[in-house]
């Protein structure tokens, strides 16, 4: 287990912490350009050029307590899949077992795409976490109950549509997962 930490460090530092340093690509620019300003200014330059409010408050607040670089901007990014990663990581543990859910992270780790936009200062890192967010507090609402889980539930499912409209599609996949649950037997 300890190795399999060790790697997966590794991974980390070398796949997404590696190209944190390196120039903006001209979309990323947009989040710049957006979040820049006061707090009015990047509410009303999202209403014309329609980015992710919740990502763009968090760069907006990182540009306001430090200095401009490109690592400070693509660091939302970063924390929100690592947060993810994490999730799923609890997900998977729960339904799997330890070993699958550490084999789940890796390949989640080391998959170009999830590298790739965890190093970017666009919102699909955001996207990624509100995704797995709402699978994973579903799970916990359907299994337990609660007004915890039912809440954390609605705000990830709700933070899907703020981030980009697209996630909007995980929804009806969420409702098949829930409804699959209620008919599924229970455990003895």
């Amino acid at each position: 287990m300890r190795l399999f930490v060790f790697l997966l460090g590794a991974v980390f530092a070398v796949g997404w912490l590696r190209v944190l340093p390196e120039s903006l690509w001209l979309s990323e620019c947009a989040t710049v350009f957006l979040a820049r300003g006061t707090w009015a200014e990047l509410v009303a330059r999202q209403q014309v050029f329609v980015g992710s409010l919740p990502h763009l408050a968090v760069s907006w607040l990182l540009l306001q307590m430090f200095e401009f670089s490109e690592v400070l901007v693509r660091l939302p990014s970063v924390a929100a899949m690592s947060v993810a990663g994490f999730l799923l990581f609890l997900y998977s543990r729960r339904h799997l077992g330890v070993e699958t859910a550490c084999l789940v992270i890796a390949l989640f780790a080391i998959h170009g795409n999830i590298q790739a936009h965890a190093t970017e200062a666009r919102p699909y890192g955001f996207i990624v976490l509100s995704a797995v967010g709402a699978l994973y507090f579903l799970d916990r609402w359907m299994d337990r109950g609660g007004i915890g889980p039912a809440i954390a539930l609605g705000a990830a499912a709700g933070l899907l549509r703020a981030n980009h409209l697209l996630a909007s599609m995980v929804l009806p996949i969420l409702l098949l997962i829930a409804i699959a649950y209620r008919r599924r037997p229970p455990f003895s």
